[in-house]
């Protein structure tokens, strides 16, 4: 009997937090069903990237809250060139050692963006192309694990952008959202 009560505390332990891990899916659901953004078209296909979002982030252990910012913020609510015609939603450029394997895709374009001294001027860059929507999501989450310690430490982003006041943007936008999921 001893046994028998150690797995059945066991099972309502796990049942504990799988209501708790439902009701808090539910909860951001119906928050993130509630949300409008641009128009009811686009704001189909935002909700779509916020929700799979959200599942990359919990998978692979990133800041939901960052992926979202930097997501509104780099491709202006998924209507970007680089997001429409490239599936690229951050943002992500292809260094020299990406553009060489015959694999990877990516985009040249003339852009405005800040040198290392800050200063605004127009550079030639090279853009990482994605076949979906998902496998940028992916590889968004595993650059961000990789060279950002997940998006836990927010100052680390000076490397992801050039632009002085990229971080007050990003933590602004992360602020909004983590008080509009907030239970």
């Amino acid at each position: 009997t001893v046994k028998m009560v150690t797995t059945y505390k066991v099972i309502q332990e796990s049942s504990e937090k799988m209501k708790i891990k439902d009701k808090k899916e539910l909860h951001f659901n119906a928050t993130l069903d509630k949300l409008k953004f641009v128009n009811s078209q686009e704001d189909v296909k935002i909700k779509e990237i916020i929700y799979k979002s959200k599942k990359i982030s919990e998978e692979m252990d990133v800041n939901f809250y960052l992926m979202i910012a930097q997501f509104m913020i780099e491709s202006n609510f998924s209507r970007s060139n680089l997001a429409v015609n490239h599936n690229n939603l951050f943002g992500l450029t292809a260094s020299e050692t990406y553009r060489k394997n015959p694999n990877n895709k990516y985009y040249k374009t003339v852009i405005h963006d800040y040198n290392k001294e800050g200063k605004k001027v127009e550079m030639v860059q090279y853009f990482r192309k994605y076949n979906t929507v998902d496998d940028c999501l992916m590889d968004y989450a595993k650059i961000i694990k990789q060279h950002y310690d997940g998006g836990y430490n927010i100052s680390k982003l000076k490397k992801y952008c050039a632009d002085p006041n990229y971080i007050k943007m990003v933590t602004k936008v992360m602020i909004k959202y983590q008080n509009t999921f907030k239970e």
